[in-house]
């Protein structure tokens, strides 16, 4: 596995020298990039790795000429050549095409499926992206690297079978349905069943995409309808027989729907010499009614005798097919769910007083809700999003857990909103409102606008954030954290700005409903993956939209933009400029080595001269801003050479002396290069800004230009909390009531984890880290700090595995947690 420990992003162009960024996750992962970008690409743009597991996902440039994507062996021989950058060895890994096509807009796409000594790498895949000439533009993807697993199962099939039958413990199986068994038959063909066909995968342990526990498991889907409808995936181990994972695929959504939701519609039905059925013959969709009953043989289609149907549920849930249907072919020109014209069946009264819809894999389901959680659960935005949750099975195919599972959610929020809204848009951005609790008005299942008011997130890792890696805990909070995406979203379609639960200041202009869902169908589509994260989310998204749009379209940039104001990424750069205030005003330091090289030359405006300290160890710059300083809220950092701080803050004072400085950034994880980031409590007026460094990573440190940033200018690439090591510190407008210390994320962790803590007033702080034996093993603040939130980032060096305490001491009081540190 690779060395590199955040989002690391190359800017390079072929015969220049690599610009190595401020978030590069050190000197060593620079250089491992270089060279290995240079071996295998002529020419690279960026390069990103995925922060918890350290592998490449995103590369960008000009990486091959020539190359037919619908050529299977062209792309298998290219990804032969460039295997080793992603850490697959050639003689053990390949792969198989999952589906190539090409899009509306001229390019070519391949969808590749990982396979390890021939069996499928479950969650690894890659996609790579043409243009119609054949120059490759684009890989992404996660593929598992360094796997050398054996691939001869020790127990058969059927064993793992009955291992996952023991587990899931006593159930009606679908496939013992004779009626259930000629559905699926007539959805698909003769060929499909709903017995479990177990194969052979290599999957990582408790869905840990990003983990480095692979093993070789039978894979399989156990359909039931008893005690509740399900479709289960368990993966077993073919060595041992463990249960090493499992979760389940249906997509219930738990409360929503109400008859007749939509007034007055039409819809088309068949009639077939006797009466009129529920069946859309042109779209083939069918609305049955279940009767309350679960057993599908008790099933009839709906029908009325003069074609003008009375207030029923059914009404609503076949109405609610044909919209969707209607929406997608029309915006997206996509035919059903699978593209392909499939039958739609919808199961409208399913069970007695049953508070859920879903998708099963074939069809919909649809209850009548119980009349205190929730009427019956054909509202449109219900429809569409069930619906949706059967296009994601066939196209992204997102693994329903964790951080994928919240994707998947999300991606059907977001779609059966925008169905809703295409077709009859009552100005609210609420989920289920009209069913869910019908005796509470004002309520909905979810809010897209405000997740917080339903209980979910609208930041990652924020408030009611739910840890991905509990999957006893809804799949890893699939139904929680899907506000996270669902906000960026909202804002995406509205605009709107504000402060996050992580501190950071965001603003995103509204690109307008039509622009959103176009980006957010294509990254469905074209470059999201099974295991995809919140974090390749955004990259699928921002690769969309400069499909669409342009890589510097307004588009392009707000996408970016509503990711950072959900705290998923760096805020974006915007081509904008830093109104340098600290250029050419009063600089000192602590230390000068030489006269050339004064603390007058890294405010100078010229990135060819330099400050350099006379020698490592605790120094500082500090520059005054003049009597009446202009408000501001950034900065940046161009450090000369390699001689950089690996650990210094930001410090503001009224007074030159810094006698009771105020602490707006610090980090322990310094790289070099260009550093740029956001003060906490931004816009700042002190007169006097201080760069406060403890750790040289060589003899003495060298300044080329220390900016200043006016609150009213831009600065291009200006960091968040991620922005070098994710150590920024930060406070949101929110002040605390008391003294709090948050649990660190994630917890267990490595490489890195964020700790959280706020202050209701100004006051020093200590922020230490111990082992068991009471040894302090880390000092990750000792300073005065602002009132408001802080996050600051603990990434281990030299720290054994085992359990740690990190304590909190402000004032008087002394706040204590534990965290896990696994390597």
């Amino acid at each position: 596995m690779r060395s590199f420990t955040k989002l690391l992003t190359l800017a390079l162009l072929c015969g220049a020298a690599i610009l190595i960024p401020r978030w590069a996750a050190s000197q060593e992962a620079a250089r491992t990039v270089n060279q290995e970008a240079q071996e295998f690409f002529s020419q690279i743009d960026q390069v990103q790795v995925d922060e918890r597991s350290n592998r490449p996902v995103f590369v960008k440039g000009r990486l091959a000429e020539q190359l037919d994507l619908r050529d299977e062996g062209q792309v298998m021989g290219y990804m032969e050549t460039v295997s080793r950058f992603f850490g697959l060895e050639p003689s053990r890994d390949g792969f198989s095409t999952r589906k190539s096509f090409s899009d509306q807009l001229g390019m070519n796409h391949a969808r590749l499926q990982h396979l390890h000594r021939g069996v499928p790498v479950f969650g690894s895949e890659i996609f790579l992206h043409s243009d119609a000439a054949g120059a490759l533009q684009l890989l992404n993807g996660q593929l598992v690297d360094h796997l050398d697993i054996d691939v001869t199962p020790s127990l058969a099939a059927d064993q793992a079978l009955q291992t996952a039958l023991q587990h899931l413990g006593p159930a009606s199986y679908r496939w013992d349905n004779p009626t259930e068994e000629a559905i699926i038959k007539e959805v698909f063909d003769q060929s499909h069943t709903w017995r479990p066909q177990p194969a052979l995968v290599i999957a990582p342990v408790n869905g840990d995409f990003a983990g480095s526990d692979y093993r070789l498991a039978w894979k399989m889907l156990i359909p039931v309808d008893a005690p509740k409808p399900a479709n289960w995936v368990y993966f077993v181990d073919a060595k041992s027989g463990e249960v090493i994972n499992y979760f389940n695929k249906m997509h219930p959504v738990t409360g929503t729907g109400a008859s007749l939701y939509s007034g007055t519609v039409s819809f088309e039905t068949n009639f077939n010499g006797s009466t009129y059925e529920m069946f859309d013959t042109g779209r083939n969709i069918k609305t049955y009614d279940a009767k309350s009953n679960t057993n599908a043989a008790d099933d009839v289609l709906g029908t009325d005798s003069d074609n003008n149907w009375p207030l029923n549920a059914l009404v609503d849930a076949h109405w609610g097919g044909t919209k969707f249907h209607e929406y997608y072919q029309t915006v997206h020109g996509r035919n059903s769910f699978n593209g392909a014209g499939a039958q739609m069946t919808s199961r409208v009264h399913y069970n007695l007083n049953w508070v859920n819809a879903s998708w099963n894999g074939v069809e919909v389901r649809y209850g009548d809700g119980d009349g205190v959680n929730s009427s019956a659960l054909v509202t449109l935005d219900v429809a569409g999003h069930e619906w949706t949750h059967a296009v994601t099975d066939y196209e992204s195919d997102l693994v329903y857990q964790g951080e994928s599972g919240a994707l998947n959610e999300s991606w059907s929020d977001i779609f059966g909103e925008t169905i809703e809204k295409y077709f009859k848009d009552d100005g609210l951005w609420l989920i289920g409102e009209e069913c869910w609790t019908p005796g509470t008005s004002g309520d909905a299942l979810r809010s897209m606008a405000n997740p917080n008011s339903e209980g979910q997130p609208d930041t990652y890792g924020g408030t009611f954030w739910v840890n991905p890696a509990q999957w006893w805990n809804d799949n890893g909070g699939v139904h929680t954290n899907s506000g996270v995406s669902n906000f960026a979203y909202y804002l995406l379609v509205n605009g709107g700005s504000g402060t996050n639960d992580i501190g950071n200041s965001y603003s995103v202009s509204s690109i307008g409903i039509a622009d959103a869902r176009a980006i957010f169908y294509l990254a469905q589509t074209t470059y999201l993956t099974s295991s995809s994260t919140f974090a390749a989310a955004r990259t699928a998204t921002e690769n969309a939209a400069s499909a669409l749009f342009g890589s510097s379209s307004n588009q392009k940039t707000q996408v970016s933009n509503a990711w950072y104001a959900v705290g998923v990424g760096s805020a974006p750069g915007g081509g904008g400029s830093c109104n340098n205030i600290a250029q050419g005003k009063t600089a000192t330091a602590s230390s000068t080595y030489s006269s050339s090289r004064s603390p007058a030359k890294a405010v100078d405006g010229s990135t060819s001269s330099y400050w350099r300290s006379a020698s490592g160890g605790t120094q500082w710059l500090q520059v005054d801003l003049g009597s009446s300083p202009v408000s501001y809220g950034s900065w940046e950092i161009v450090w000369n050479s390699s001689r950089h701080a690996t650990s210094y803050s930001i410090q503001v004072s009224t007074s030159s002396s810094f006698s009771s400085p105020i602490t707006v950034f610090s980090t322990t994880s310094g790289n070099g290069g260009t550093d740029t980031g956001t003060m906490t409590g931004s816009p700042r007026t002190e007169r006097y800004i201080r760069i406060h460094m403890t750790v040289p990573n060589s003899s003495h440190y060298r300044v080329a230009e220390f900016r200043v940033c006016s609150s009213g200018g831009s600065l291009t690439g200006i960091g968040s909390d991620q922005g070098i090591g994710g150590n920024q510190s930060t406070a949101a407008a929110v002040i605390p009531d008391e003294i709090t210390l948050r649990n660190n994320y994630p917890n267990p962790f490595n490489p890195s984890t964020n700790i959280s803590f706020g202050l209701p007033s100004e006051s020093h702080v200590s922020l230490k880290v111990y082992n068991l034996l009471g040894q302090e093993v880390a000092t990750l603040v000792d300073e005065r700090r602002i009132a408001g939130f802080h996050t600051v980032t603990f990434q281990p060096t030299d720290l054994s595995s085992g359990v740690y305490f990190y304590v909190l001491q402000a004032g008087e009081t002394r706040l204590t947690r534990r965290l896990v540190f696994m390597k």
